[in-house]
């Protein structure tokens, strides 16, 4: 397994107990949502948030707010 990927795991797994009874989760990745070329693990994968992570937290029927900040580039840029 790739460092920090069960550091990672681990996290998950108590915020979603901590967060059960919540119905809106607010995330907020320091650079947003994984591009395609990274995968977890790498050494700049901890500032994102990656699409199984958040599927993972929809999944136990929470409502999702991701924050992103327009900072690097045009929003319809990120957004696409």
């Amino acid at each position: 397994m790739p460092v920090g990927v069960e550091k990672r795991e681990r996290y998950f797994t108590k915020f979603l107990a901590v967060a059960q009874e919540s119905e809106l989760v607010f995330l907020d990745p320091d650079t947003g949502l994984s591009p395609k070329s990274m995968t977890m693990g790498q050494a700049k994968s901890i500032k994102y948030l990656f699409y199984p992570e958040a599927a993972r937290v929809y999944g136990k029927g929470h409502s999702l707010l991701i924050y992103q900040h327009d900072a690097q580039g045009s929003g319809e840029k990120q957004i696409e």
